[in-house]
């Protein structure tokens, strides 16, 4: 089971939010057609802890388990002191 949210944000694109959480400790972003980003508090072997989708007007993120909560969190302040106010919405 996973716990899904809508970030709602202003920003300039979305590589500028995959650039503005990379630093983040665990973060990764990951190759593929769509931008996505995992954030793993453990083995690389294992389901990541959360990822993250960044789009026109926030993010997609969605807690897999473990870390995802802390993940969620240290996100958070950083899209606040990069983007400013931050919304987050259940994901439906």
């Amino acid at each position: 089971m996973s716990d899904e949210y809508r970030l709602v944000f202003a920003h300039p694109g979305v590589r500028s939010v995959a650039e503005c959480l990379r630093p983040l400790a665990g973060a990764s972003v990951l190759s593929g057609p769509i931008l996505t980003l995992e954030f793993r508090s453990g083995s690389p072997l294992e389901m990541p802890d959360a990822i993250l989708r960044p789009e026109g007007e926030g993010a997609y993120f969605c807690i897999f388990g473990g870390g995802g909560r802390a993940f969620l969190g240290q996100i958070l302040a950083r899209l606040v002191s990069s983007y400013g106010s931050v919304t987050v919405d259940d994901w439906e």
